[in-house]
Formats: C-alpha cells, sequence, structure tokens
C-alpha cells in the first residue's frame, strides 16, 4: 500500500536527501520524494511517499542524532489513511475488531500505543470545517429547506413531504 507520510519535528539542518532516504528506508520502502522538500519554500515538515506493508504495524516515530551528540524524535503522520487499529497499529481493521485487543483484558484506550494523531491534516480536511451550509444565500434569498424532519434528531420520525405545487 503507498502512502503519503508527513515527517513532522525536523529541524532545518537534518532537511537533506541523505536524512530523507534514511527516513524513507525506516518507513519501509521508497517510493517517490516531494520536490518541495529542498525548495526555499519551508514547510512544518518533510513530505515523501513509502510503500507500506499492511502486515506490520505503522510506525509513529523515528530518533535521529543530530550534529553534538543529541538525539531528537522525528513524529510520522499519514495522508489518507484508512481504517486502522489504534491498538496494533495495522491497516484494515479497528480497535473494535482487533484480535489482540480480544486477548488481553483491562487495557484502557489511552494506553493504546497509535491514535488519530497518526492522520495527517491535509490541505482538503483544513478548508472543510462548516464551509459548504454556513454561507450566506446567493442574492440575500432565503435557501429552501427540505419540509421533512432530520431522522437523527427526531427519532426516526419525519414529517410528510409537502404536496405539490407548494
Amino acid at each position: 500500500m503507498e502512502l503519503w507520510v508527513q515527517i513532522h519535528d525536523i529541524v532545518s539542518g537534518l532537511r537533506s536527501e541523505r536524512v530523507a532516504r534514511d527516513i524513507r528506508n525506516f518507513l519501509r520502502e521508497f517510493v517517490r520524494d516531494d520536490s518541495k522538500n529542498y525548495d526555499l519554500i519551508w514547510r512544518d515538515y518533510m513530505h515523501v511517499r513509502v510503500r507500506i506493508d499492511v502486515r506490520l504495524p505503522l510506525k509513529c516515530r523515528m530518533q535521529v542524532t543530530i550534529p553534538g551528540g543529541d538525539w531528537i524524535t522525528l513524529t510520522f503522520k499519514y495522508e489518507r489513511l484508512g481504517t486502522f487499529c489504534f491498538f496494533c497499529g495495522l491497516v484494515g481493521h479497528s480497535d473494535k475488531y482487533c484480535r489482540g485487543l480480544y486477548r488481553i483484558s483491562g487495557i484502557t484506550r489511552e494506553q493504546y500505543l497509535f491514535g488519530s494523531w497518526l492522520r495527517a491534516d491535509t490541505r482538503a480536511s483544513r478548508h472543510m470545517a462548516g464551509a459548504r451550509w454556513i454561507q450566506p444565500a446567493a442574492d440575500n434569498q432565503e435557501r429552501e429547506i427540505p419540509n421533512r424532519a432530520n431522522p437523527i434528531f427526531s427519532h426516526g420520525m419525519t414529517t410528510p413531504k409537502s404536496p405539490p405545487g407548494n
């Protein structure tokens, strides 16, 4: 399975092709590099495309030595990541259906090693918050609202549709 991965918390001195190659190999099999990783326009993260083995857990972090001997931790966020398990980190099922979780009792969600923080915030998702329905009507006219109740909030009860011509 191929995914774009955002590499966060990387310091500017580590933004090199050699470091990117090491990170890509750590994540799994390298597919493609984003050409904007080394442009003068800096982002908060590096961007690489990798092929992951869905039989293995997702990688969350990587420890890297920086000049001077100190260590930093890079964090990974996966773009357009489908269903994955917060308990075992495997893609393809959720913790609700995890075989590994059923073998262990007494584990709370706070103790899981994975979470929604592995999902990257992509440009499309940042701009969608309410934008489609919280907009003024064209020409200051009211929008037509269907004459039926919301089945979710009315416990499945709906009002009859308006007769034709109304």
